[in-house]
């Protein structure tokens, strides 16, 4: 037996909960706390847990995990199995960065000998499993840097030669009721530095994964990436792809070819909100020939023979990236406007079998051209929420950031598939000639 205890204060996230809905799906035990409790800070669930798992048996396997980004995409027996294949007596998964002080990430160890990236190497406090004796000495240990009475600014600058202005600069960003250095995630990084004999971390990502993509602010520096770790990943995320069909192993590790049986999304930022539409079916049968009339009904964009002959020309490229947002601004008349659908460039990507990559803003409710691409030819695209920001820059930045990622990969000029005027009903009137070489500069040079 597996049970799986969440913390949330918020009725409406819990009833609306993806880790309920899979949990009662795939036949685990799941117990919520803290529904009658005010929210003052993420450190108070570490002493809900505490108190909680006190009274349990002393050998039942026990899964803390957020609610509201987290989904269990296996069945309770391949937990069990995985976790007594692996040796450890207690796992976290493990994250790119060290939220939420940088400065913290040297004091990990790299993982070694590892499936995954081996710059995944920070603990992320999101997921854990383990037996309820050691989650007890786990969060006894953690829940003294909680205290009020301690001094965590003083004991990291004493104990981890962390100066000032790094602590400052986290709790600038922190984004959380309270302070950074109050953090149950800070709290439970240290007792993994202090404690490596009662905490693993699960460098793998089979049990576990932890998928995001980096805020520029938190990304290492340009020139120390470039020195020490050129090939520093820009996000985990982009490793993942989504089954949206009726399996209930929705999600699957691209780069090293497994299933995480545990998936973790954590925000702010990249709170994943199309899963809801993953793990709730995410099958689009039904709708086909509904959608196909409204793709049969748009009209070609006079782009399409020359992204036509962009593809060919790269056609040592798997994959072709673009964003979609939901409202542009016209360059010509400042008026938003909705931006066009990506019909066409889809329909090249599965002609000529490549990739379609699409990165979003927030997608609440997939528009019909992102359901049609998954109905019809769901290998032929991949589609990631990266930003709460819908406004071109970000949009931009995450291209850029995503084809440096990947040798594979090429970003489609935006001329492209963005600057149409969809002001008419959808009528893809390209309101100027692309300048594929111009546009192309701005992202490479």
């Amino acid at each position: 037996m597996v049970r799986v205890i969440t913390y949330e204060t918020s009725r409406k996230e819990w009833d609306n909960s993806l880790l309920q809905y899979t949990c009662k799906r795939n036949g685990f035990e799941l117990d919520v706390l803290g529904q009658h409790e005010e929210w003052n800070g993420i450190k108070q669930k570490l002493f809900s847990y505490l108190d909680y798992v006190k009274g349990l048996d002393p050998d039942e396997l026990v899964i803390c995990c957020d609610n509201r980004d987290v989904i269990i995409s296996s069945k309770p027996e391949e937990i069990i199995a995985k976790f007594n294949s692996m040796g450890g007596i207690c796992y976290y998964s493990a994250e790119l960065g060290s939220f939420p002080i940088w400065a913290m990430e040297k004091h990990f160890p790299d993982a070694v000998g590892n499936k995954y990236r081996p710059e995944v190497r920070v603990l992320n406090s999101g997921v854990c499993i383990g037996p309820a004796n050691v989650l007890v000495k786990v969060f006894e240990y953690a829940s003294e840097f909680c205290r009020s009475s301690f001094d965590m600014k003083e004991y990291l600058r004493s104990a981890y030669r962390t100066s000032n202005s790094h602590i400052e600069a986290a709790d600038k960003n922190y984004g959380f009721v309270g302070k950074s250095w109050e953090c149950d995630q800070l709290a439970l990084q240290l007792t993994y530095l202090e404690k490596p004999d009662l905490i693993s971390l699960d460098y793998d990502y089979e049990l576990i994964s932890t998928s995001f993509v980096l805020d520029d602010n938190s990304i290492p520096a340009k020139n120390w990436r470039e020195y020490s770790r050129p090939d520093y990943p820009y996000g985990t995320l982009y490793d993942m792809k989504f089954d949206w069909g009726n399996s209930y192993r929705s999600v699957y590790n691209i780069y090293n070819g497994s299933y995480p049986l545990i998936h973790h999304s954590p925000g702010p930022d990249y709170v994943m909100y199309q899963l809801r539409k993953v793990v709730r079916g995410g099958s689009f049968t039904g709708r086909i020939e509904e959608l196909a009339k409204k793709r049969n009904a748009v009209s070609k964009l006079e782009s399409a023979s020359m992204m036509e002959d962009f593809i060919a020309v790269n056609k040592d490229k798997k994959k072709f990236v673009c964003y979609k947002v939901q409202r542009v601004k016209d360059k010509d008349t400042g008026k938003q406007q909705m931006t066009p659908p990506l019909f066409d460039v889809f329909d090249l990507c599965v002609e000529q079998d490549k990739v379609l990559v699409v990165l979003s803003a927030r997608v609440n409710r997939y528009t019909d051209d992102l359901e049609y691409m998954i109905a019809t030819s769901s290998n032929n695209v991949l589609i990631y929420e990266v930003s709460k920001y819908g406004n071109r820059n970000a949009m931009r930045a995450k291209m850029r950031d995503y084809v440096k990622q990947f040798d594979d990969a090429i970003a489609i000029p935006e001329n492209l598939f963005i600057d149409v005027d969809t002001s008419l009903g959808g009528t893809g009137k390209v309101n100027s000639k692309p300048d594929i070489e111009s546009d192309l500069g701005e992202f490479f040079n």
